[in-house]
């Protein structure tokens, strides 16, 4: 799929954001300063749909990998994926992919988005065990 500039020059779209996507990004911090003990705007829903996530997570064979490079990027926000990729070490892609992936779980945990499908060689949090 491709775009058009103002400038008529195209340019490739990588990817697709939702509305959801910085919001959930934004919870995922404050989950960090709520576990750092520091002041937070989480609902306890918030909170329970985030460690349910999290826990779903855990269950896969690469869950703890999977975690953290979602702790690196989104919760402490101390590195790039490409950095957090690095002290796995992991696959620049694969990171992407989970960090992506991590963030569509959490939001259909939220209930935000019962559509955002995760992508299977390395995906996690399926919606359906059938086509694995």
């Amino acid at each position: 799929m491709t775009e058009r500039k103002d400038n008529n020059e195209m340019r490739e779209r990588t990817d697709v954001r939702y509305p959801w996507w910085s919001y959930v990004k934004g919870l995922l911090m404050q989950y960090g300063w709520a576990l750092a003990g520091k002041p937070h705007i989480l609902t306890d829903d918030q909170m329970d749909a985030i460690c349910r996530a999290i826990d779903a997570a855990m269950e896969l064979p690469n869950g703890a990998q999977i975690m953290r490079i979602a702790s690196l990027v989104l919760i402490k926000k101390t590195h790039t994926i490409a950095g957090a990729a690095m002290t796995i070490p992991v696959c620049e892609d694969t990171a992407k992919l989970w960090h992506r992936n991590f963030i569509r779980a959490v939001a259909r945990e939220l209930g935000l988005s019962e559509t955002a499908e995760v992508r299977r060689g390395g995906a996690i949090l399926p919606t359906s065990t059938e086509n694995l």
